[in-house]
């Protein structure tokens, strides 16, 4: 029997210590920048203080975007 393993895309929290997945991910981050009036910018690419306000934010996002 062969078993294989499956890796998951996701960014990881730091600061909550969780892993969110890239494909529901990108939805939240898109309203984040939106609503922050932010220009597009990866969030691995943003600096630190801009990713924790992020994270924040996103924790008081749960997964309840439609």
């Amino acid at each position: 029997m062969i078993t294989g393993c499956t890796v998951h895309a996701g960014y990881y929290d730091p600061y909550y210590h969780d892993y969110h997945p890239v494909d529901g991910e990108v939805v939240y981050y898109n309203q984040w920048e939106h609503d922050t009036h932010r220009e597009h910018v990866d969030l691995k690419h943003r600096n630190k203080a801009d990713q924790k306000e992020y994270w924040d934010w996103r924790h008081s996002h749960h997964d309840d975007h439609h």
